[in-house]
């Protein structure tokens, strides 16, 4: 029986192809093939083929199906494959005769060929992996399965990796020119691989066609800021420097090892290249005195033979896995193993993080180091890694008597390969995004963590806090974890944002001279702005010194000081940043802080009832979730701001003109019915809000604050008032 993954599902007996019952059929046959030679049991094929709502004869219906699979196997000659075996079935399928199977071992065989400098292997052990493909895997019926789903998802990635391998081979082998076309069209599909951008570059600038390589990286560099809010990595960043340079280096075939990989990695076995290569090649890192004091710390403990764990937490672009990462270089520096592993949104993919820290060790490894550091239970990694088997014989996951039963083994297992590799050298492990992580990695990491059986590692989680709710199960783990007895030693960090003076010496590293007086300014107005979001800070930064708005060559002549704007651009990448945060609240919420945001940075709770269309328990409701997701805090009693300008600028500019001048019309209208005791005191606000909605009562108001601004002798701030309140009378 031939078992095909790599397109289409299919499967083929002695007499061609076999065709298959109705979706059922295909979808059970399907999930015993991911798994061919291990026992399924009943309820998880049930919950691959109904997720979380079977019906009543869901039982009934998976035997019925397992049937008929039977017969149809059977009349294309094929028997005996499917079988009953408590507490479910097993289907026999001998692993060459499963395409996924040799693609990968293929695929691992021409990345090994391309490390150790013999591209010409390489591209024949690619190219004929990558020709089993058919189309998208499992393409018929991805959609039928979550298990299903994850799978295709995992082999399309590998196939993407496997490209990115040949398209290196070619470059290594001259054949820059011909590649070209290929890597356009790849891009087309897949304008957020930074590899494949890499490759694109190099190989117009070896054509001859160094403007289309800068051109190149703008393209990436769009893609890149416009789908993720991110800055090219690095690598493509030094590409495209030394692609200004014409760096001679740049004609040569690659060496060993030199490529996209090497340019983000400082040691040819580091398993944290990206990680690692961020922290040396990306922004400035200041302040966090404290906090990389305590990771250093941690690691010097764990160096001395005690594990360590530092749960690191905070909101996106805080600053979590750079203050990791700083770590990971100073260990890496003392010789230490780093290994880096990260959970992608939506995707749910059990155990993730802990499948790309095994693969990036096994990578890193020969195959005699690889035989010693497996601990006891090797076999059963190859669940997590199945490529695994192809680096060493009679490697096969133990099957046991119940799922239960074969989980802990697994967690077992990597509890072993864990202590193995620490009695090697000491492990810094990286594993983050953790919010994203799937109950089963979360309950894996529980298990990593109480266990007393490795020393010699420090063990890095990141997670945004802003998206724990209280039934996360990383929520749950690490509440548990903080009252349990005997408590493993596990530390937590919740990181805010830099202070000012880090926020000015981040502003002055970034631009590479003195700040001056304007700068520093500058350097106050983000700092106000962002709160100190290392993020922010840097799209803001990053922004001004591109559009050459300061610098040395800009310096004022009387004072010999570079000049710095007084306005803020927010770069789209911030706001785009606080949207997505918001969007993932309910239409309540953000109703709630859209309406707040025209109401100002900071806002009175009685005020903000008067004008949003929900009941009072419906807004505290709102503005609870809001604050849970770090849009908003509680400065006082009833009062409320937002944690960066940031966030109300992005939802008040969002809003059309016209949706403006109203809201600002029931602000004032709030104001003047809820102080109308103390009117005096918000006069200011109440002509600023009558201004922008060209209230009749606009320059009536701006008259009275002006007054009071001249008695405080506060002459700037009545001259602005008039201003305003002569525009909206105009």
């Amino acid at each position: 029986m031939q078992v095909s993954f790599l397109g289409p599902f299919e499967v083929d007996g002695a007499d061609g192809s076999v065709t298959l019952g109705g979706p059922k059929e295909r979808t059970l046959l399907a999930l015993l093939a991911l798994r061919a030679n291990e026992v399924v049991s009943t309820s998880q094929l049930i919950e691959g083929m109904w997720g979380d709502q079977p019906p009543v004869s869901a039982v009934k219906t998976v035997h019925g199906n397992v049937a008929r699979v039977r017969r149809t196997l059977a009349a294309a000659g094929i028997e005996d494959v499917l079988v009953t075996k408590e507490p479910g079935y097993l289907l026999r399928v001998d692993r060459e005769r499963i395409d996924a199977v040799r693609f990968e071992r293929q695929a691992r065989a021409g990345r090994l060929a391309l490390e150790r400098g013999d591209p010409e292997t390489a591209d024949r052990e690619l190219t004929a992996g990558l020709g089993l493909w058919r189309g998208q895997a499992l393409a018929d019926c991805r959609d039928a399965s979550e298990a299903i789903a994850a799978e295709a998802v995992r082999l399309d990635e590998l196939r993407t990796s496997a490209i990115e391998d040949q398209m290196e081979a070619q470059l290594a082998l001259g054949h820059h020119a011909a590649i070209v076309g290929e890597l356009e069209a790849l891009l087309v599909r897949e304008p957020l691989r930074e590899r494949l951008w890499h490759s694109l570059m190099l190989a117009l600038y070896r054509s001859r066609r160094q403007a289309e390589a800068l051109r190149a990286y703008q393209r990436a560099r769009a893609a890149l800021v416009e789908d993720l809010g991110v800055e090219p990595g690095p690598e493509l960043r030094e590409l495209e420097g030394a692609i200004l340079r014409s760096d001679p280096d740049l004609a040569l075939v690659a060496a060993p090892g030199r490529g996209f990989d090497a340019l983000a990695q400082p040691t040819p076995d580091s398993s944290s290249a990206r990680l690692v290569g961020w922290a040396s090649g990306g922004p400035a890192f200041v302040g966090r005195v404290p906090e990389l004091a305590l990771a250093t710390s941690l690691w010097e403990r764990a160096c001395e033979g005690e594990r360590q764990v530092l749960m690191i937490g905070g909101e996106p672009g805080i600053g979590k896995t750079r203050l990791a990462a700083e770590t990971c270089v100073i260990a890496r520096d003392a010789g230490a193993r780093v290994l880096y592993g990260r959970c992608d949104e939506g995707l749910g993919v059990p155990y993730q993080p802990f499948v790309e820290t095994l693969r990036a060790y096994i990578d890193g490894c020969s195959d005699a180091e690889l035989a010693r550091s497996l601990g006891r239970y090797p076999g059963e990694l190859v669940r997590l890694v199945p490529e695994l088997a192809t680096r060493m014989e009679h490697l096969d996951p133990t099957l046991q008597s119940d799922p239960a039963t074969e989980q802990y083994r697994l967690f077992e297992a990597v509890v072993e390969w864990l202590g193995a590799a620490a009695e090697q050298c000491p492990c810094a492990i990286v594993l983050d995004d953790l919010h994203w992580a799937a109950p089963p990695t979360v309950i894996l990491l529980r298990h990593v963590i109480r266990s007393g059986r490795f020393d010699r590692s420090l063990i890095m989680g990141t997670y945004r806090q802003s998206e724990l709710v209280d039934d996360h199960p990383l929520a749950e783990m690490l509440a548990d974890i903080h009252v349990s007895a005997p408590a493993p030693r596990m530390e937590r960090l919740e990181l805010s944002g830099l202070d000012a003076t880090a926020v000015e010496a981040f502003v002055q590293t970034a631009s590479g001279h003195s700040l001056g007086e304007t700068g520093r300014r500058f350097a106050q107005t983000v700092h106000r702005e962002t709160g100190g979001n290392p993020f922010f800070v840097g799209e803001i930064v990053h922004n001004v010194l591109e559009s050459g708005a300061t610098g040395p060559d800009l310096a004022d002549r009387e004072s010999s000081e570079p000049q710095w704007p007084t306005d803020l651009y927010i770069p789209p990448a911030a706001r785009d940043v606080v949207l997505r945060r918001v969007s993932r609240l309910t239409e309540d919420a953000q109703h709630v802080l859209t309406t707040a945001a025209v109401t100002g940075a900071e806002f009175e709770f009685a005020v903000l009832e008067q004008i949003v269309d929900v009941d009072r328990e419906a807004l505290l409701e709102a503005l609870e979730e809001a604050a849970g997701a770090r849009v908003v805090d509680e400065v006082g009693s009833d009062r409320f701001a937002f944690t960066h300008a940031i966030a109300r600028s992005a939802l008040y500019d969002r809003l059309s003109a016209s949706r403006r001048l109203r809201l600002h019309g029931r602000v004032a209208d709030a104001l003047e019915q809820v102080h109308a005791s103390d009117r005096d005191e918000h006069l200011s606000e109440l002509a600023f809000h009558c201004a922008e909605a060209n209230a009749p009562q606009a320059a009536r108001y701006a008259i009275e604050a002006a007054t009071g601004a001249l008695d405080r002798l506060a002459f700037e701030d009545a001259v602005s008032i008039c201003v305003r309140g002569l525009t909206a009378v105009e």
